[in-house]
């Protein structure tokens, strides 16, 4: 469908919204995109990468898009490049310093797979920023091992956030994500495997419904080999926590958890804190300034932003799902 567009030819074709989708979403985060991001981020499989490349070039002759060196963006901004590189080379430091959190985490009760997520599985980490973990605990343990894991933060790192910040927690049983949309399948699809075990496999298999977003993501290799043997203190911790007793105090430890939080964070509404601080005895996700509502507003207002910008209006509206 043709359409005119103020400043530009009249003949120019709506450009194809899964080529720019990526672009919506990263730009929330003055986070620019390489060729092989935006061939991982599109939202349509890429059967042929060289016409997929060409359909870039051409968005750029349009004036659509922005190519400054390895990187695409939606304005013309060295200031985000520029930082990006920066942040890449800080995220390379911290992720030296994680192996060593990484093989004393993997041996807490309970433990079966840890991924890092949010900005440094992106491979970026922002002055001041902290590495988030993603964890999958055996199933009526969770709360112990998230208790555990907090205690072992607040006593031997003395509480730092830098390198150590636990924020989402599944069992195994619950590997599904119940949010589903385009943050969540974005997190999904970069989680970084730092200690894997079957159950990545396995999570991505519960997952695939993000791939109506991302039909072009792919598995990453661990950080740490996949068969480990387990230690004798995790083994023996595990035993002792066995049956009734480590059953009741997975609850207490939940019902402790909760309770804290709806005292912290009396001022959030019900609505919000059910999503933003989700406890069950299955989940623990813990992102206080509900940064998903954030990020869903934010693309939206990319999105629309761009349509009046070039005097676009995308057709297909399925395509402005969440």
């Amino acid at each position: 469908m043709k359409e005119q567009r103020t400043g530009i030819s009249p003949t120019l074709v709506t450009p194809p919204f899964d080529r720019l989708a990526s672009l919506f979403y990263f730009q929330i985060f003055s986070h620019p995109l390489t060729f092989y991001e935006l061939h991982l981020f599109s939202q349509s499989a890429v059967k042929d990468v060289a016409d997929f490349k060409l359909s870039l070039e051409q968005m750029v002759n349009d004036g659509l898009l922005f190519k400054k060196g390895n990187y695409y963006l939606l304005e013309d901004n060295q200031e985000w490049i520029d930082q990006r590189i920066e942040n890449e080379q800080r995220a390379s430091l911290y992720l030296k310093k994680t192996e060593k959190i990484v093989h004393l985490m993997r041996r807490f009760p309970f433990v079966e797979a840890i991924f890092l997520s949010g900005s440094a599985s992106k491979g970026v980490v922002s002055e001041g920023g902290d590495i988030d973990y993603f964890i999958i605990t055996q199933p009526e343990r969770l709360w112990i091992t998230r208790t555990l894991l907090i205690l072992f933060k607040k006593i031997f790192l003395f509480n730092s956030h830098r390198y150590f910040c636990i924020n989402y927690l599944i069992d195994t049983d619950h590997l599904e994500i119940e949010e589903k949309n385009r943050f969540t399948a974005t997190e999904i699809i970069t989680l970084l495997p730092v200690f894997q075990t079957p159950y990545y496999e396995a999570f991505l298999e519960a997952n695939n419904w993000t791939k109506a977003y991302y039909p072009n993501s792919k598995t990453k290799n661990s950080l740490i080999p996949q068969i480990m043997p387990k230690s004798k203190i995790k083994a023996f911790a595990e035993y002792m926590l066995n049956g009734k007793t480590g059953e009741w105090l997975d609850i207490w430890t939940m019902k402790l958890s909760i309770k804290h939080w709806k005292k912290k964070f009396n001022a959030m509404e019900l609505k919000h804190f059910n999503v933003a601080l989700k406890s069950r005895p299955y989940v623990s996700k813990h992102h206080p300034q509900n940064f998903q509502k954030k990020v869903m507003e934010g693309f939206k207002k990319n999105m629309a932003s761009f349509e009046k910008k070039h005097g676009f209006k995308f057709d297909n509206k399925d395509l402005h799902k969440g």
